[in-house]
């Protein structure tokens, strides 16, 4: 069974996580938790789905009694476990719905992680069980056994840059292990095969290689690499064959991602900039993303390393400016990002959304109604796009454009769903807003028919019935 992404479910299905987003973002995550899982009843192979899902589960489980739910949700996982361990063989597809049952109880279930990763490899999603194992390493990140784990289904699944930085963490934390030893020498030739494009299922990596020097040199290289110092060897002889080809993107690549490995981001995007001044680094767009998550991830850094610091000296206005500061940076830059791939591709009309809710999240309001409104244009995110403008112009006050964009989005959705009784919400403050307490009221029934418990909805109908 193939891995796949949310483009390639069919319409019915996009428009269903579409509404799981939402759901999320309003805080209905039990309503986000059953699209997702119906979802993937029909769709196992769709990993950003299950991703989705897992988001969902863990903001659920922070807003509970952590130790209540460990317990309770331990004790009522364990039948879903049960009886999942004995299907792995018979029927993985069911082994992997009792895994995201018992995970629904207690997304931190690492025997449920482990269930999960088991199905997912008999039916053949790599992706899916290095997924599982990351969230076995996030519940527990020194563990060699899980750690080796995670780095050889990173391995399987042709991860071999993710594999290699495993291999070293597990070194760090166990000088010597062996196992690790082994598992960096495995990535790092599966790095270097991917990179050079050269696997194929009929051939070695050493047939499609110009020629045995080479060979030997690559498997010479994947022995060193077991800590910082080989790291940077292994940058130094890029370096030398960069100088040797200066128009191969390569090694420019190997160099980028050879000091990302060791934390030097001002090496990193140093190096990414001279790839970028070659003939082919101008004509490749992926550069220039890599090149702003490069700074993103430098600021990061930064942002983690100040944190720290103010921890240990909390009353210190200099690092708490300075933390404020870097944040400010920090959204600077994905704006821009943003911002540039919208330029690069304007028909790319999800991106745009997404830019969108950034600028929204930014107070942009004005630049937030621009994106949303070319938005509408795609059918995968019309629907959130007329509610984001309806928010946008609610926010500015002017409540005769909101009640338009919000109106039609709600006559667009059947039902009183959660996405349908958010907007009817926002209607009705619109209708407040504007003096027209009658119009107001009658959204409000709307939902009171339908759900009482709706946020003060409730509150809003007794206050109505009591000043008659």
């Amino acid at each position: 069974m193939p891995e796949i992404l949310i483009s390639d479910l069919d319409s019915r299905l996009q428009k269903q996580v579409e509404n799981a987003r939402f759901a999320i973002d309003r805080g209905n995550l039990d309503y986000a938790i059953e699209i997702c899982s119906g979802v993937l009843e029909a769709q196992p192979g769709c990993l950003p789905v299950r991703k989705l899902l897992r988001a969902a589960q863990m903001k659920r489980a922070k807003g509970k009694n952590k130790f209540m739910t460990k317990t309770f949700g331990g004790i009522s996982a364990a039948p879903f476990l049960m009886s999942g361990s004995s299907k792995v063989k018979k029927d993985p597809s069911k082994a992997l719905d009792a895994a995201e049952k018992a995970l629904t109880k207690d997304p931190s279930n690492g025997g449920a992680h482990k269930l999960l990763a088991q199905a997912a490899k008999a039916m053949e999603l790599p992706e899916t069980v290095a997924f599982a194992w990351e969230c076995i390493r996030d519940h527990s990140p020194e563990n060699i056994s899980v750690l080796l784990s995670l780095g050889n289904a990173y391995v399987e699944a042709n991860r071999g840059e993710d594999a290699v930085a495993v291999g070293e963490q597990i070194l760090r934390l166990q000088p010597g292990n062996a196992e690790a030893q082994e598992l960096l020498k495995t990535a790092s030739v599966s790095q270097s095969l991917s990179r050079g494009g050269w696997e194929s299922e009929d051939s070695s990596y050493r047939d499609k290689l110009k020629d045995a020097k080479e060979a030997v040199a690559l498997e010479q290289a994947s022995k060193f690499v077991t800590g910082e110092d080989a790291t940077k060897e292994l940058i130094e002889q890029a370096i030398q064959k960069s100088e040797a080809e200066p128009k191969n993107l390569n090694h420019y690549r190997t160099i980028v991602d050879g000091y990302q490995q060791i934390k030097d981001f001002d090496k990193a995007i140093e190096w990414l900039d001279k790839a970028r001044q070659t003939e082919a680094g101008a004509a490749d767009a992926t550069l220039a993303k890599q090149y702003a998550e490069l700074q993103l991830k430098k600021l990061e850094g930064e942002i983690a390393a100040k944190e720290a610091e103010l921890a240990a000296n909390p009353d210190n206005p200099e690092l708490t400016a300075e933390i404020a500061s870097l944040k400010e940076s920090f959204a600077k830059v994905r704006l821009e990002e943003m911002q540039a791939l919208v330029e690069r591709y304007p028909n790319d009309y999800n991106q745009r959304f997404e830019f969108g809710k950034m600028l929204y999240e930014a107070d942009e309001m004005d630049k937030a109604i621009s994106q949303f409104q070319h938005a509408l244009r795609s059918p995968k995110v019309r629907l959130q796009a007329l509610t984001y403008l309806g928010s946008c112009f609610k926010t500015k006050k002017q409540y005769d454009l909101a009640v338009e964009q919000l109106t039609q989005a709600k006559g667009e959705i059947s039902g009183m769903s959660d996405a349908k009784k958010e907007i009817t919400y926002q209607l009705a403050e619109c209708y407040e807003g504007m003096g027209e307490r009658e119009k107001a009221i009658a959204e409000y029934k709307q939902i009171y028919s339908a759900d009482i418990g709706y946020r003060n909805v409730a509150q809003k109908i007794d206050e109505f019935y009591a000043k008659g």
